[in-house]
């Protein structure tokens, strides 16, 4: 909705306007890679990673079993690397796993990979919102506010549960409920004038 991608008629209430351009829209992306095998310790679930770059293979996820790692980015590296070829996000990605665990020893070949591009996805724009500067938990409650018969669900509703799939879920469980009841509303409304 930030983008303007989307326009409405009539017009969104002006306060709901100003709500989904205070709520900040986050980056993160995950990169998945299937080795041939495993070249780190299987005991190890997750680590963290300090880079100089904010947001670079912050977090790595082992899946010992299959030899598969899930890297996460974030903040600006991951608006950068939405910009990357497949083959240039691997290969800094096996930069940062030799230095970490091989030295200058090559790493086993790669057999599969998958790149999340949240950002550049036309139907999200982005992973998740924030709270920027300027923003407050009301705005979220703003979202959330059914404007007619148009109702809304997204993480970006739920003031207690943004930023997160858990979030997004249950408010798809409120805006149904509130589909719901408005439609026995209407029904029930239109079936009093039949009969009068």
């Amino acid at each position: 909705l930030q983008s303007g991608s989307i326009a409405f008629e009539p017009a969104l209430p002006p306060g709901k306007v100003r709500s989904i351009h205070r709520v900040g829209m986050g980056l993160m992306d995950k990169v998945l890679v299937r080795f041939a095998e495993c070249f780190w310790d299987p005991s190890m679930g997750r680590w963290g990673y300090t880079c100089d770059e904010r947001g670079k293979w912050h977090l790595v996820l082992c899946d010992s079993e299959n030899c598969i790692l899930e890297c996460v980015v974030g903040a600006d590296f991951a608006w950068q690397m939405e910009g990357m070829t497949d083959e240039a996000v691997l290969e800094d990605l096996c930069t940062y796993l030799r230095r970490a665990f091989t030295g200058d020893q090559p790493l086993p070949p790669i057999e599969g990979h998958f790149i999340s591009r949240w950002g550049m996805d036309p139907y999200t724009r982005g992973a998740y919102s924030y709270l920027k500067v300027g923003c407050s938990p009301s705005d979220f409650e703003v979202l959330a506010e059914p404007v007619g018969s148009l109702f809304f669900a997204g993480e970006h509703t739920n003031k207690e549960d943004y930023a997160s799939a858990h979030g997004a879920f249950i408010s798809g469980e409120w805006a149904a409920d509130a589909i719901s009841q408005y439609l026995q509303q209407e029904c029930g409304e239109d079936r009093g004038k039949g009969q009068a």
